[in-house]
């Protein structure tokens, strides 16, 4: 038994919601690997062939995203973080992790550079990651629990905040975000000047085009953040 004394709040986390952007995610990868199959036919035009290359992406994309989804509803089954005077407790069906506010070394906390409806129901308008003290184990979670601001709050009042990045860390990170785009920026070059691209060719090219955006995108907003 813990010494946490009484529960303040319980806060639990949406798992019903991770399994709707889970099967919608497979169902968007089956839907994009249909219309793949049906480029794949005889047309042989270059624009053909990048859409093909595209929806190939897509769908790879799209199943990732849902497969990813599925399993953490599968795994934390009942996940909720449960809020006490001192301290919280991580807990889920098959494990429960006590955190006293004195074992946490720091809390970071980022918030997402989006504010819209769509990154809101996926939970990723705030990230929190607490460092706990004698081990390399990180009790985290999103915007998918329910009454985060409130769960947010707590932390904060409790826990030291991280960090900042340090000057060298944010520089890394933008050479990162650079070397990305240039890969993108090349692989779309590529496609323009040589059209005639065997599709399992436009297929590489378009996922490792979606990898590079996105590397992209998170070492620009990794390099903006100092925290």
């Amino acid at each position: 038994m813990h010494e946490l004394g009484p529960v303040v709040r319980v806060h639990p986390v949406d798992n019903d919601r991770r399994r709707a952007i889970g099967g919608w995610g497979i169902v968007l990868g089956v839907l994009a690997a249909i219309i793949a199959v049906g480029l794949s036919g005889d047309d042989d035009t270059s624009a053909a062939r990048q859409a093909f290359g595209g929806a190939i992406g897509l769908a790879l994309s799209a199943f990732v995203i849902g497969g990813v989804h599925l399993a953490k509803a599968a795994m934390l089954p009942n996940e909720r973080l449960i809020v006490h005077e001192k301290g919280l407790v991580y807990a889920t069906d098959r494990r429960d992790i006590v955190v006293p506010w004195e074992s946490v070394v720091h809390a970071r906390v980022q918030f997402g550079q989006v504010r819209s409806p769509v990154a809101h129901y996926f939970g990723s308008q705030v990230w929190v990651a607490l460092t706990l003290r004698g081990t390399r184990r990180k009790v985290r979670f999103n915007g998918l629990a329910e009454g985060y601001a409130d769960l947010l709050d707590a932390v904060l009042d409790h826990c030291p905040p991280a960090p900042g990045r340090s000057a060298r860390q944010r520089w890394a990170w933008a050479g990162v975000a650079v070397a990305a785009l240039a890969v993108a920026l090349g692989l779309i070059a590529y496609i323009t000047t040589d059209p005639e691209l065997p599709e399992f060719v436009a297929t590489a090219i378009a996922v490792g085009l979606i990898l590079a955006v996105v590397l992209a995108i998170t070492g620009f907003v990794l390099a903006a953040r100092r925290n």
